[in-house]
């Protein structure tokens, strides 16, 4: 789709993930451009990167969680009706996203509803240097965002800046601490201060699959990616679980069917792509993500004790309700 840019962030160990994503999204914004932010990826993990999309360094140290914010140093290069958008690397696409594009353009900021759709903390003000007092509204997921660079441009520089005041306060995985989820509780401080007067058009859990277990999910077609939800067709599934399953030994806590799925599917054709880089080394994949009769087998049991081990979780759950009565 002209106009459009697509931004992530990507270090040695998501370097897997970023493949996937980038894949993916580009099934659903196949015209777009898509950028990654390179937090110290290998020197191979670059090259490949590289030569398919474009790839840059961070301007700056920055921790991780707080990184997704370098859009603004590229809106000068970027067309000025067009459509930035934010992706986590742990997030596949699964559906279209035209209509998500046009409401950008239109001038809404689009995001997806998170599960802590509640979460706000005053002491924002305080410790980003915001002016108050905050005007809570519902809290967005910063993993997959539409911004409109006519509209969204000041937003964008805002974020940035806010997102250099948090240093190393992010990923502490402390909920109740104001600041730990970094660029996404920036984003969400300035909405809900400086810009509260900004559209957003807030996308639902039924769209937008945030989670860890990701139960109910069913595969509708693997091959373009698409899947279904308990309310209907899904367009992105963002695991949000640790360990992530395409980590080296996480094969009997993986989470997420679908989302694993899904995953192996976008890995396996970069892992056959061709020259001049070459393909994506099959030791980067964990085995059960790799290409190959064997590797489906794999999964397929790794999938089988997941589904044991929830079915037990819930079976002592239920033990020790009964005993409590």
């Amino acid at each position: 789709m002209a106009g459009v840019e697509v931004f992530t962030v990507a270090d040695a160990r998501y370097f897997v993930g970023a493949v996937a994503s980038a894949v993916t999204v580009g099934r659903s914004l196949p015209a777009a451009g898509i950028t990654v932010l390179d937090l110290r990826l290998r020197p191979d993990q670059r090259a490949w990167l590289a030569d398919r999309y474009r790839v840059v360094d961070p301007p700056a140290r920055r921790h991780p969680y707080a990184a997704k914010s370098f859009v603004a140093l590229h809106l000068d290069r970027l067309d000025p009706d067009g459509v930035a958008v934010v992706v986590d690397a742990d997030l596949v696409a699964t559906g279209p996203w035209d209509d998500y594009v046009a409401s950008a353009r239109a001038g809404a900021l689009v995001a997806a509803i998170d599960p802590m759709a509640d979460r706000h903390f005053d002491e924002w003000c305080t410790l980003l240097e915001l002016p108050g007092p905050l005007h809570p509204r519902p809290y967005v997921n910063s993993g997959l965002v539409f911004w409109s660079i006519r509209h969204h441009g000041a937003l964008l520089q805002r974020w940035m800046e806010v997102c250099a005041r948090l240093g190393d306060a992010g990923g502490a995985e402390k909920f109740g601490v104001p600041g730990v989820f970094g660029d996404q509780d920036a984003l969400n401080a300035l909405l809900m201060t400086e810009f509260v007067d900004t559209e957003v058009d807030v996308r639902p859990a039924s769209e937008v699959e945030i989670s860890k277990a990701m139960h109910g999910i069913r595969i509708r077609d693997l091959a373009s990616f698409t899947c279904t939800g308990p309310d209907g067709p899904l367009r992105a599934l963002h695991s949000v679980v640790r360990p992530k399953p395409r980590e080296p030994g996480t094969a009997w806590r993986v989470e997420g069917a679908a989302f694993a799925r899904i995953l192996r599917a976008a890995i396996g054709p970069a892992v056959a792509s061709s020259p001049p880089v070459g393909p994506l080394a099959a030791t980067e994949v964990v085995p059960w993500l790799r290409p190959g009769p064997v590797a489906g087998l794999r999964l397929a049991v790794v999938l089988a004790h997941a589904r044991t081990r929830h079915a037990w979780g819930a079976l002592r759950r239920a033990l020790r309700t009964r005993r409590s009565v």
